[in-house]
């Protein structure tokens, strides 16, 4: 926070972006819960609690798109590669999104 606040000071563009992908970050990288993390941070500040509420609405944001991926990768009956170029997507975004075993190994062979 000390850091978003000096760099904000001498910018004349809004950085909260940034501190917010940062603590996204963060957050990810600790393993925290939301209630562990925000117990650790335990921070008075308005702007800090505001900018770490998004920071935590866009990890539930990404959650939620990578269970609909989820779903709907389980439900087509495909391989990842295939899967992947139905929606053009590149292999290995849709593995790292479904993050399981089954989803690394290779396609079933075409008939």
């Amino acid at each position: 926070m000390e850091v978003f606040r000096r760099r904000q000071a001498r910018s004349k563009e809004d950085l909260k972006p940034w501190l917010r992908s940062r603590l996204v970050q963060a957050i990810e990288s600790s393993g925290l819960s939301r209630e562990a993390y925000a117990e650790r941070v335990n921070s008075k500040d308005e702007l800090a609690v505001a900018v770490l509420d998004e920071a935590f609405a866009e990890l539930a944001e990404q959650a939620a798109r990578r269970e609909a991926l989820r779903r709907a990768y389980e439900a087509s009956g495909k391989g990842v590669e295939e899967f992947a170029e139905m929606y053009g997507m590149a292999p290995a975004v849709v593995r790292k999104a479904l993050g399981s075993e089954a989803a690394k190994a290779p396609s079933p062979p075409k008939a």
